[in-house]
């Protein structure tokens, strides 16, 4: 029987209970954990129960070295029994918690690994001091990733970290004396070992199967799209040439004489306009370059904008003008440009499959020999990373989303007679005759008997987790091998 460990508001130690009634820890990957206990009647347990505000549940037998801590959200008393339930309070604390601005290295913005990420936010959660960085995997094993939202959560922080690494999370807490110590944030690139360990006769360890195919939402290929960007274009080249302009209307000469031009801008000698006089216009040339400007008065005879004042003809069209008659410049324009993958080019065997530069799509050939449409054509999604900027990141990521879009989704229920102990996101493999499905399981929930381990049920929720790659190069006959030997 599992120790349960009342906690007040301050985490701080009440007491222990050493008996229930019944129990069961709900174990899942990468969600909050639940808690369904009873435990007897009695003033001492009544008073326990009215008092703590959290329960520790060690995860190893009953150690508290390592824990996991639980928010208790509902309780009821008879007098027989105190029923309570509990959530996960690291996912209660991340989603209330929140960061102004997660910095790259040397308090710039850029690309970070996750221990690197969560230096940062363990100073954003309750009780900053006590936590640590545990166990994450190694540098070289993955891509870093920009983090460049601001004033977030921090549950939306690692709710990326998932999406875009597919890393899995525990979080574990250290008692010493009546007091919470350590706290830890461990990351895996997959929780749980490869258990060939564990033999099954199906017919005496199995009570139950349950298989469960959802063929809906396959896609075998995927558009990706990252982040709108916006792009100042240059202003066009300026022509240097002169270039002719309608404008009827009239010039009236404003200085004491005005000089008359041919159109090769050479001056008339002794031809001037005098001052006040008025002249009609229906036209003038331009230097765009220089904004020159020299009106027509008569054929081949024109005058400097500079010497006169342009009045337009009036006519019967509406003239629109700002308000106040001004003229604005825009200068270049803004265009915008969605960030796609279409210039990547992926080759095997260094990628993991080829995508020809020019090809707006990634797709999984595999897939859709066994899933597409019935010419042979790949199926088509669509999916969209908005923060993403990087084509070569955008590809990688649009790649890891299709595989878990690429196959049917399949799930095997299983319920065990002395399963022994297992871990969450433990592997297993066994044959189920009856259903005739050979499985590699991989244990995605765990219902915890506190009472009796060997009474838990498991669930196996990435049943059939291999990429189609990994069937092409036989790895599936090597597991029905397995399944055969260990079963």
């Amino acid at each position: 029987m599992t120790l349960l460990y009342f906690l007040d508001e301050t985490q701080s130690l009440l007491g222990i209970v050493d008996r229930q009634l019944s129990g069961t820890e709900k174990i899942q990957i990468n969600k909050a954990n639940e808690l369904d206990c009873s435990i007897p009647f009695s003033k001492r347990n009544s008073e326990l129960a009215q008092k703590s505000r959290y329960v520790a549940v060690p995860t190893y037998a009953n150690d508290p070295d390592f824990a996991h801590l639980y928010s208790i959200t509902t309780f009821d008393m008879t007098v027989s029994e105190i029923n309570f339930k509990g959530f996960e309070t690291m996912y209660e604390d991340m989603t209330a918690t929140w960061v102004g601005k997660i910095w790259g290295k040397d308090d710039t913005t850029g690309l970070l690994y996750v221990d690197e990420l969560l230096d940062q936010l363990i100073y954003a959660l309750p009780n900053e001091k006590t936590w640590i960085v545990g166990v994450t995997p190694d540098h070289d094993e993955y891509e870093p990733q920009s983090f460049d939202d601001e004033d977030v959560t921090v549950s939306s922080v690692l709710s990326k970290a998932v999406e875009d690494w597919g890393f899995e999370f525990d979080f574990v807490y250290q008692f010493q004396g009546n007091t919470i110590t350590k706290r830890a944030i461990n990351v895996y690139k997959q929780l749980g070992e490869d258990r060939t360990d564990l033999h099954f006769d199906v017919r005496k360890d199995l009570t139950g199967s349950k298989y469960t195919e959802d063929r809906s939402g396959i896609y075998t290929a995927l558009v990706g799209y990252g982040a709108t960007l916006k792009i100042e274009e240059p202003d066009a080249p300026v022509s240097d040439q002169w270039n002719d302009v309608p404008s009827p209307g009239t010039v009236k000469v404003n200085k004491t004489f005005a000089i008359l031009y041919t159109r090769e801008l050479v001056p008339y000698t002794g031809r001037r306009l005098g001052q006040d006089s008025e002249w009609r216009t229906d036209m003038y040339m331009e230097k765009a370059s220089t904004h020159e400007k020299y009106y027509r008065v008569s054929t081949n005879q024109y005058v400097n904008y500079i010497d006169v004042d342009f009045t337009a003809a009036q006519d019967d069209n509406e003239i629109i003008t700002d308000e106040d008659n001004s003229t604005t410049s825009t200068g270049g324009a803004t265009t915008e440009r969605i960030v796609d993958f279409t210039q990547v080019e992926w080759t095997s065997p260094k990628a993991p499959v080829n995508k020809p530069k020019g090809q707006g799509y990634v797709e999984v050939p595999s897939a859709t020999a066994s899933y597409g449409y019935s010419d042979g054509s790949p199926r088509i999604g669509v999916v969209t990373f908005d923060d993403e900027v990087l084509s070569s990141r955008l590809l990688s990521r649009t790649y890891m989303k299709l595989l878990t879009m690429c196959t049917p989704k399949r799930k095997l229920e299983t319920s065990f007679n002395q399963i022994g102990t297992v871990g969450i996101g433990d592997t297993i493999y066994l044959y189920d005759e009856r259903l005739d499905v050979y499985v590699e399981e991989r244990i995605t929930e765990i219902n915890r008997n506190l009472l009796n381990i060997h009474n838990s049920t498991v669930v196996a929720g990435s049943t059939f987790a291999l990429t189609p790659e990994a069937r092409q190069s036989g790895i599936e006959d090597m597991i029905r091998t397995r399944i055969k030997k260990y079963s």
